[in-house]
C-alpha cells in the first residue's frame, strides 16, 4: 500500500510538471507566432501597401487561403525556432556550462541556417501540392517569413543568452558570499582557541569560564552565518557579548560605549562586522589593566562607526589601513552586497571605521 501511495504521488506530480511545462511551451509558441504574423504584416503594409490593401479588399475565398497560407508559415516557422532554441539552450549552453560571445555567434548562425532551409522546403512543399496556389504575396511567401523570423529569433537568443548570463552571475556572487561567510568560521575559531590555549596554561578558571561564553556567543554567530544582512539591533547586542567575551581574557580592560542612536526598520549591517571590527582594534593594541581600550560605537548619517584609543607600544608603526583577513572579508562582502566599502581613519592616537548601513526592505 505504502509503494502503491507513493507511486500514485510521483505520478502525480510528474503529470504537474508536463503539464505546467507543455503550458509554458504553447504560451510560447502561440506568442511567437503572434509576433511573427504581426511584423510580416506590417512590414508588407509599410512597403507595398497597394497589393496588401488589394488583398484585403478581395473575395473571400482568395483572403482565407492567403490567411491560411500565411498562418501555416508562421505555425511552422514558430514551433522550428522555439523547438532548436530550446535545444540549443539545454545542450551547447547549459550542460556544457559554456556561455560565451562565440557560442552566441554560432547559435545566431545556426538558427539563420534552420530558417533558410525551412523556407526552402516550405515553398517546394506547397508548390508540388498545388502550382495554383497564390504566388503573389509579399517577397516571396516563406522567404519574407524567414526574415521575420530570423529577427524574432535573434531577439529571442539575446533574451534568453542574457537571462542566462545573469543567472550565472547571481549564482557566481551568491557562492562566493558563501564562501566568505564560510572563511569567518575558521577565522574566529582559531582566534578563539588561540586565546583559551593561553587562559588553560595560566588560568584554568578563567579558561572555562571564556569557553562557555565562547559557546555561546557561537552558537549566535552560527545562527546568523546564512544571512546576507542582520538588524542594527542584533549586531549591537553581538558587540556587547563578544565585549563581554573579551573581558574574560582581559579583565574588563576593554570598555565599551553605545551612543543612542534612532534605527529604522530597514536598516542593516553584515553580520559579524562589529565583531571583526572590535576584534581588528583589539589585535592593534597592547590591552592591559593599566592601559584601557575604549570603544565607542556611534551613527553619523547612513554609517554606522566604531572608534578606538590607540594604545601603541615604542616599536609600533601606524597603519592607517590595516586590514588582516578578518577586515579583508569585511571589505570583500560589502563590495558584493552593496558595492560599497567601509572608510578607515587613523592617526597615532585613533583608530575609526566607518560601515555603510544597508537599507533593504524588512527582511
Amino acid at each position: 500500500m505504502l509503494f502503491l501511495s507513493q507511486y500514485k504521488n510521483n505520478t502525480k506530480s510528474c503529470i504537474m510538471v508536463l503539464k505546467k511545462r507543455y503550458k509554458s511551451l504553447l504560451v510560447e509558441l502561440t506568442l511567437f507566432t503572434l509576433f511573427i504574423f504581426f511584423f510580416y504584416d506590417i512590414i508588407w503594409m509599410i512597403i507595398d501597401f497597394d497589393n496588401f490593401y488589394n488583398l484585403l479588399t478581395t473575395s473571400m475565398d482568395t483572403f482565407l487561403l492567403n490567411f491560411l497560407i500565411d498562418l501555416f508559415y508562421c505555425v511552422v516557422f514558430a514551433s522550428i525556432n522555439i523547438t532548436s532554441k530550446n535545444i540549443i539552450f539545454n545542450n551547447k549552453f547549459r550542460r556544457r556550462n559554456s556561455v560565451s560571445y562565440r557560442n552566441l555567434v554560432y547559435s545566431g548562425f545556426l538558427l539563420l541556417s534552420i530558417n533558410v532551409v525551412l523556407a526552402v522546403l516550405c515553398e517546394f512543399v506547397l508548390n508540388v501540392m498545388d502550382s495554383e496556389l497564390p504566388d503573389e504575396d509579399f517577397l516571396g511567401n516563406a522567404y519574407f517569413f524567414c526574415f521575420v523570423s530570423c529577427i524574432l529569433s535573434f531577439v529571442m537568443l539575446l533574451i534568453e543568452y542574457s537571462r542566462i548570463i545573469d543567472e550565472k552571475e547571481k549564482a557566481r556572487v551568491e557562492l562566493q558570499k558563501k564562501l566568505l561567510s564560510m572563511q569567518l568560521n575558521p577565522h574566529f575559531i582559531f582566534n578563539s582557541f588561540n586565546v583559551l590555549n593561553g587562559l588553560i596554561s595560566t588560568n584554568q578558571e578563567l579558561a572555562l569560564k571564556f569557553s562557555t561564553k565562547l559557546a555561546r556567543f557561537y552558537r549566535v554567530v552560527l545562527s546568523n552565518m546564512d544571512n546576507d544582512l542582520i538588524s542594527i539591533d542584533n549586531a549591537l547586542d553581538m558587540a556587547r557579548d563578544y565585549v563581554g567575551l573579551l573581558n574574560v581574557r582581559f579583565g574588563n580592560s576593554i570598555c565599551l560605549e553605545i551612543e543612542s542612536m534612532s534605527v529604522l526598520d530597514d536598516e542593516y549591517i553584515l553580520p559579524c562586522a562589529l565583531q571583526l571590527t572590535i576584534e581588528n582594534a583589539v589585535k592593534h593594541n597592547h590591552v592591559r589593566d593599566s592601559s584601557k581600550l575604549y570603544l565607542t560605537i556611534k551613527r553619523k548619517d547612513n554609517m554606522l562607526i566604531l572608534k578606538n584609543n590607540r594604545i601603541l607600544s615604542k616599536d609600533d608603526v601606524v597603519e592607517a589601513d590595516s586590514c588582516g583577513i578578518g577586515l579583508k572579508n569585511l571589505f570583500d562582502r560589502y563590495n558584493l552586497i552593496c558595492e560599497c566599502e567601509p572608510i578607515v581613519k587613523a592617526d597615532a592616537s585613533f583608530y575609526e571605521i566607518m560601515l555603510p548601513i544597508i537599507k533593504r526592505k524588512k527582511l
